[in-house]
């Protein structure tokens, strides 16, 4: 510093700032380390779109989530290049310069010279002191980088103008923002099963990525991460492969170079574009009808690998529910209230590709009423086809005259009864999950035609109050997967066949019962007058009550071994029964059991004790009995004819009998109304009931030893 005789400090200047808007006394403090620089903020601009398509958040993955302009960043983090310490401004714009100069004394500036323009101190900004001179300053139409150079600073002491020593750096540089910022064409794009290629061209009218020696990359992004990454010059074709089919990808054009915008030489995406690879196979599923799906399948008809699945499913997310035939088109019964998707599998150049597709799940209606997490009734609910996933209540849509078509979903595990009960549905779709039916569930349903079924194994599980409780007493047709019921093979998993469980079932034809199952229950197939055959498997132990009466077209069966006890009524009604072949393990025959068949000879097993009342009576047609040693009893009625009107009578056709040592009573009526001329009695016979041989053709018998009592009464 040079001070004058008078000991005043001659101003000196330090240095000049640029700023972006005028400064405040505050940000023109020095630190000890000298004057401290205000950058100019980073400027904000757009910049055209190159995207072919509007997808801005192709994965959908919202603000917070990662996408692909996150993984360029941590890609490029490690290589920006800070602009602290320069100036920027954009074209036009309005800059602040700041003059600092060292001026203890306060000597009155007059003016500066800037590039050859001199400014007069009236010309200074608001907030000016002497020493700090804020000059606005627009840069004018121009880009790139402009220097501004101050030649002099003129003040005034006394009477004398004198100059300020110019100590300082005198020049500083604006780099002004270019509009026309690098682009990148993109032609020739082909899309593939595997892959993706296409021509990038670069216009870079500035030369913006060569002045900062910067490289263009491009770069593929997979919904996660970076997958690929190619080093490439203008008009490269860029090739990415190894993809998978009927995959979503983007990807990216980057350069790396300084925009002069503030940010430093970083990356820029010049170009970024979502697309698919071209599938080998799409498919496409229906509106939801119902429970149920329909999809196509396409194959492209450029591939020409094998255009079959290797595996077909229903999914909730990454939960398989069900597998499905590789060529199915349909799927039925979905659950309720679910995200699903149809997961295919398919192989193609050895290597294994899956493909997904959503579709709609079945939602619960609303509105209906609900106690204690069961449904009462329609509650405010106006639909007429309604969607339910929860236990149904007794009565719950009672006479309801508006409601045409029910789905049930999983939820339903009981339905109450009388729970439909007069109302307009035409069929109804049990579900695997229903564990008990009320009765009269489903009565007086005037428009009911048919049941359908996924699972016959849980369909022998349902407990069902009585045969009003069972659907099929009003339908009469059991579909199974959507196919009718006729040639039923009852799965290894049953044990047990329910009571009524195909009650009624008309469409069957013939059943085949596995060893696994050990009780028919009682009505089991009664009614079922289209079945012809019936094979049952050697571990059914119990045939209970009424199990196949009325079976009306069934012309023979065989009694397995297995099998301990034949219910009452068991094969009643039977009217075109023929043939019946009785296993060794047989103990007891109870009332009515093959009652109006049309046998014509049987063989009772020495496992037999008990012949119940009416067990063969009104077999028209039975010609030959032979009783096993071991049975006991031969109840009421047990081989009588037919009695028809008053004293008239329909005799069997049986002309002899011998009754073995074991049995000890023959009940009432037991062989009347036969053809019986000849018999012969055990030693062991102690009870002949009332009428046991009446309107028989005996003309002389011998009653054994043995015999307590002889009942009379009766013809």
């Amino acid at each position: 510093p040079i001070h004058t005789n008078e000991t005043k400090q001659t101003p000196i200047y330090t240095g000049m700032s640029v700023h972006n808007q005028a400064p405040s006394v505050s940000e023109l403090v020095q630190d000890d380390e000298g004057l401290q620089i205000k950058l100019l903020s980073a400027t904000e601009y757009e910049v055209e779109t190159r995207s072919e398509i509007d997808q801005k958040d192709p994965y959908n993955k919202g603000e917070d989530g990662k996408n692909l302009n996150d993984s360029l960043e941590e890609r490029f983090k490690n290589s920006i290049e800070s602009a602290k310490g320069e100036y920027f401004a954009k074209k036009n714009e309005d800059v602040y310069f700041v003059i600092h100069i060292e001026n203890p004394d306060n000597f009155v500036i007059l003016s500066f010279t800037l590039n050859g323009t001199v400014y007069s101190s009236y010309m200074f900004e608001e907030g000016s002191d002497m020493e700090n001179l804020i000059l606005k300053y627009n840069v004018g139409n121009v880009e790139g980088e402009q220097s501004y150079t101050i030649d002099a600073i003129k003040y005034v002491d006394g009477e004398v103008i004198k100059d300020v020593i110019m100590e300082g750096e005198r020049t500083v540089n604006v780099k002004i923002y270019p509009e026309e910022q690098p682009t990148v064409t993109v032609t020739k794009e082909t899309v593939n099963f595997l892959g993706v290629s296409f021509v990038a061209s670069v216009d870079d009218p500035k030369e913006l990525i060569s002045a900062s020696d910067g490289k263009l990359y491009a770069m593929l992004y997979d919904g996660e991460s970076l997958i690929q990454e190619k080093e490439i010059s203008a008009g490269d074709t860029v090739t990415f492969e190894g993809l998978t089919p009927n995959t979503l990808y983007q990807y990216a054009l980057v350069a790396f170079y300084d925009a002069i915008d503030g940010e430093g030489k970083k990356a820029h995406v010049l170009y970024e574009k979502a697309f698919y690879t071209e599938s080998i196979i799409m498919i496409q599923p229906s509106e939801l009808s119902g429970v149920d799906v329909d999809f196509s399948v396409n194959w492209s008809e450029d591939y020409t690998g094998t255009k079959q699945f290797d595996s077909l499913a229903l999914y909730e997310g990454d939960t398989k529910l069900q597998d499905l035939d590789v060529n199915s088109t349909k799927v039925s019964n979905l659950p309720f209230d679910k995200k699903l998707s149809l997961v295919a599998t398919y192989t193609s150049n050895g290597q294994k590709f899956t493909v997904r597709c959503d579709i709609e799940s079945p939602q619960s209606s609303q509105g209906l009423a609900m106690t204690g997490g069961v449904v009462t009734g329609i509650g405010s609910c106006k639909d007429t086809t309604i969607y339910i996933n929860a236990p149904i209540g007794e009565k719950a849509f009672y006479q309801n005259a508006y409601l045409k078509e029910i789905y049930l979903g999983e939820g339903v595990t009981s339905i109450g009864a009388s729970a439909f009960q007069k109302t307009k549905i035409k069929t109804i779709t049990i579900p695997k999950y229903v564990e008990s039916i009320g009765n009269y569930a489903f009565s007086d349903c005037s428009d009911f035609t048919s049941v359908y079924i996924t699972d016959i194994a849980k369909w022998c599980e349902i407990d069902f109050d009585s045969y009003h409780a069972n659907p099929l007493y009003y339908t009469k047709n059991l579909y199974l997967n959507g196919t009718l019921v006729r040639e039923l093979v009852i799965p290894n998993s049953v044990t047990i066949i329910g009571s009524y469980a195909f009650y009624n079932c008309t469409g069957l034809t013939s059943i085949t019962i596995p060893s696994n199952v050990t009780s028919i229950g009682d009505y089991a197939f009664e009614y079922c007058t289209g079945l012809e055959t019936v094979n049952l498997g050697n571990g059914v132990e119990t045939i209970g009550d009424s199990a196949f009466c009325a079976c009306s077209r069934l012309t023979s069966i065989t009694i397995p071994d297995s099998v301990n006890t034949i219910g009452n009524y068991a094969f009643h009604r039977c009217t075109e029964l023929v043939n019946v072949t009785l296993g060794s393990g047989v103990e007891t025959i109870r009332h009515y059991a093959f009652n109006g068949t049309k046998i014509t000879s049987i063989t009772i097993p020495d496992s037999v004790k008990t012949i119940g009342n009416y067990a063969f009576a009104e077999c028209t047609d039975l010609a030959t009995v032979t009783l096993g040693n071991g049975v006991e009893t031969i109840g009421n009625y047990a081989f009588a004819g037919k009695p028809t009107f008053g004293l008239s009578y329909i005799s069997n056709k049986i002309t002899t009998i011998t009754i073995p040592d074991s049995v000890k009573t023959i009940g009432r009526y037991a062989f009347a109304f036969s053809d019986i001329a000849t018999i012969t009695f055990g030693r062991g016979l102690e009870t002949i009931d009332i009428g046991a041989f009446s309107r028989t053709k005996i003309t002389s018998i011998t009653i054994p030893d043995s015999v307590k009592m002889i009942a009379f009464g009766g013809d």
